[in-house]
């Protein structure tokens, strides 16, 4: 399995009362890090944890328009 490092942009908020001219078109670099689990035309899911049951826990699913890069990462005993 895939251990992948994807950079991917995410929407930006304020919170509470603000000049309107505070507000930019600017947009958060966001960094996951996990397995990469699936990858369809339309998404990447990339979860945290995976068991030996096959079983997963804490997945993010990114939409593939948000992606910036995915990478390929190497485990230090070469998996």
């Amino acid at each position: 399995m895939k251990i992948v490092l994807v950079e991917w942009f995410d929407s930006a908020t304020e919170y509470g009362w603000q000049r309107k001219d505070l507000f930019d078109d600017r947009i958060t670099n966001c960094q996951s890090v996990g397995f990469l689990i699936k990858e369809t035309d339309k998404v990447v899911v990339v979860t945290l944890n995976r068991s030996d049951n096959g079983r997963y826990a804490d997945a993010i699913t990114i939409p593939k328009q948000s992606i910036k890069r995915i990478r390929q990462l190497k485990c230090l005993n070469g998996r």
